[in-house]
């Protein structure tokens, strides 16, 4: 209430300067004109000037508003004082209440968060409570029938009491027997030796021996057998491809003539390949084999035999041999058995793996290399790569002796 009317009272006090101000218009303009019109008579008559009655009391009227103006202003800005004081202390009261509440926020909130903490514990103790009394309910249903079972158990208990009692009879005449039985079994003991030669039967009736066969002391050896084969293959395809199988420099007598020419360079060439590669494993390499010379003539036969099936094709065939070289190569890769033993594949490889030539020679390398296969068996895989040779070089001397002495025509790589 104070402020409000401080507050009319400083309205008051400024619609009346305002309306003094308003009213002060007029006379200020005639006085202005007055003091304007003195002056400048003023000093067209050397400083000195006449004003009339009229004049003076219009100047004195403004000056007497002017001085109600002042007083009014005066009054104005000492009511504004007054209520710039009071807002101020109106303002630090407010503070302080706002300080007050905040404090009070304050001391509440922990108030009010133990408090919904508090029933939410109640809420939560209400429910396991009914939780409780659901399962106290469902236990005494249970109990009931609990107790119902008990008394049937006892019944079929005293039932079978009697059984009880004749199976302890026979346990105590089964452990009388038990121990005369084991009373005579200790006699029987006492009776048998106790020498150190009994006292060794006892304790290993049984002797065992070990006999190493073969040694192959890393993959290197493992793969060796595999690896040298399939070196010898490559080395006579590349042979071949390189000299000219078919071509003759003159015409040949017969057949033996023209097998002669061409096998004594290639068996040649395939003898040379397998001492070139015996030489680096053993003495660059560091192969070490079981029977030198069993590693020696396998080389040796492989090469020829290799040589001889490659020759034929060649021979017979041309390019197109070649080609089925190659898929030879490709199809022993697989089914030879160099590297999984051959019940691991498919039943096509395993058809035919007994008619590859590889097949033998991989076997017979790892009896020369590191042991462990029968020498029969050693034996027969070597004969089977004779037969190779033997046969290749047949049905080339065959072919040969039907072609006659006619040359080939040199349209392929052999020719000019």
């Amino acid at each position: 209430p104070a402020v409000a009317a401080q507050q009319a009272a400083v309205a008051q006090d400024a619609q009346r300067v305002v309306g003094a101000l308003q009213a002060m218009q007029a006379p200020a303009a005639s006085a202005g004109a007055i003091l304007q019109k003195t002056s400048a008579q003023a000093a067209a008559a050397g400083g000195s000037t006449t004003i009339t009655l009229p004049e003076l009391q219009t100047l004195a009227s403004a000056l007497q508003q002017t001085k109600a103006i002042a007083e009014q202003t005066q009054s104005l800005l000492a009511n504004l004082d007054t209520l710039t004081k009071t807002l101020a202390t109106q303002q630090q009261t407010l503070k302080n209440g706002v300080a007050a509440l905040n404090t009070g926020v304050e001391q509440f909130a922990p108030q009010a968060t133990t408090a919904f903490a508090g029933y939410n514990t109640v809420r939560a103790g209400g429910e396991r409570l009914q939780a409780g009394a659901a399962l106290v309910a469902g236990n005494l249903a249970t109990a009931q029938q609990g107790s119902g079972q008990l008394a049937q158990g006892a019944a079929t208990l005293q039932q079978h009491s009697s059984t009880l009692v004749q199976a302890s009879n026979q346990l105590a005449d089964g452990s009388s027997t038990l121990a005369h039985k084991l009373q005579t079994g200790a006699a029987q003991v006492k009776l048998l030796p106790t020498s150190p030669a009994a006292q060794q039967q006892m304790a290993a009736p049984v002797a065992s021996s070990e006999h190493s066969t073969g040694s192959v002391p890393n993959y290197g050896y493992a793969m060796a057998p595999y690896m040298l084969s399939l070196a010898l293959f490559v080395g006579g395809l590349a042979l071949t491809t390189m000299y000219p199988v078919r071509k003759t420099f003159s015409r040949q007598e017969n057949a033996w003539r023209w097998w002669l020419a061409k096998m004594s360079v290639l068996g040649l060439a395939a003898l040379v390949q397998a001492t070139i590669m015996m030489l680096v494993l053993v003495y660059v390499v560091g192969l070490q084999p079981d029977h030198p010379w069993l590693f020696a003539a396998t080389s040796y036969l492989a090469s020829l035999a290799f040589m001889s099936l490659i020759t034929l094709l060649v021979m017979v065939l041309d390019n197109p041999g070649r080609l089925v070289v190659m898929i030879i190569m490709v199809l022993q890769l697989a089914a030879s058995e160099g590297i999984f033993p051959i019940q691991t594949a498919s039943g096509f490889f395993q058809a035919i793996n007994p008619w590859l030539p590889m097949t033998h020679s991989i076997i017979a390398y790892r009896h020369a290399i590191s042991g462990g296969v029968d020498s029969a068996l050693y034996t027969q895989h070597m004969l089977i790569l004779a037969g190779f040779a033997l046969v290749a070089n047949a049905l080339l001397i065959g072919f040969l002796t039907w072609r006659g002495t006619r040359q080939f025509a040199h349209t392929t790589v052999d020719g000019d």
